[in-house]
């Protein structure tokens, strides 16, 4: 599209499809191709899962205050439940039980074998992989997980004698920037100059307090944007050494 009027009517639509979507809830939605100038991005990093999770959300809930931004998107993973299982290392070297077996035996008992060790039954026309495994709701009971039998030195052992079993929660996916956990912000600048957005992030109290060990990196356009400005300081201090 080109002509004059063109960028503004469609900034007006896509702050029509934002409001839109604003009344679904728990929806990550967003508006535009996503192309450069058209958001900032930036990354929380660091190895502190706990610190960086509740940064990032000081940090979400802060950037929304932004007057003028478009849609605000986190990579933050959604937390899911899950089991996890603590063994109790002493007792189960004493029987001769490893941390991958105990694994093992519940990987096969709640989701099945891999494709290549389950047992086929060989038809006619195909052959059919046999699974064999727990019933859906043997993941709530958490009684019927522990007397499984876990491979020991000795002979099998009830898993509940040698790891404790619990429901907690934890992130579905891990991402990692230069092997530590990140963060991402997608931020939608909905027509508004990317140095002024930048500025106004940098500006956030979250930001300018982040707890030890959790760093700021900016990506994308911004970090183009920054080696841009550093390449030509670099250029016109270079040029004026070389004048003297």
């Amino acid at each position: 599209l080109a002509g004059r009027g063109v960028r503004p009517r469609k900034q007006g639509i896509e702050n029509q499809i934002r409001t839109a979507l604003e009344t679904l809830p728990g929806v990550r939605s967003k508006v535009g191709l996503g192309g450069s100038g058209e958001k900032y991005i930036m990354a929380l990093t660091g190895d502190d899962a706990q610190a960086l999770q509740s940064t990032a959300l000081a940090v979400e809930k802060e950037l929304r205050t932004i007057p003028g931004l478009g849609q605000v998107a986190s990579t933050a993973s959604l937390v899911r439940p899950e089991i996890a299982v603590k063994p109790d290392f002493a007792r189960a070297a004493d029987l001769g039980v490893t941390s991958s077996a105990i694994g093992e035996t519940l990987r096969v008992a709640t989701m099945g074998d891999y494709d290549v060790s389950l047992p086929k039954l060989n038809l006619s026309q195909r052959q059919v992989p046999i699974v064999v495994k727990l019933d859906p709701a043997a993941r709530q009971d958490l009684d019927l997980l522990g007397r499984l039998t876990v491979p020991g030195l000795r002979g099998p052992v009830v898993l509940n004698q040698v790891a404790a079993l619990e429901f907690s929660g934890g992130p579905a996916v891990i991402d990692r920037y230069d092997r530590s956990r990140n963060i991402n912000f997608e931020i939608e600048l909905s027509g508004l100059p990317l140095g002024d957005v930048a500025k106004a992030v940098h500006d956030l109290p979250s930001l300018k307090q982040l707890p030890p060990g959790v760093k700021l990196i900016e990506v994308g356009d911004a970090e183009v944007m920054g080696e841009l400005f550093a390449s030509f300081g670099l250029a016109m201090l270079t040029g004026v050494l070389c004048i003297y």
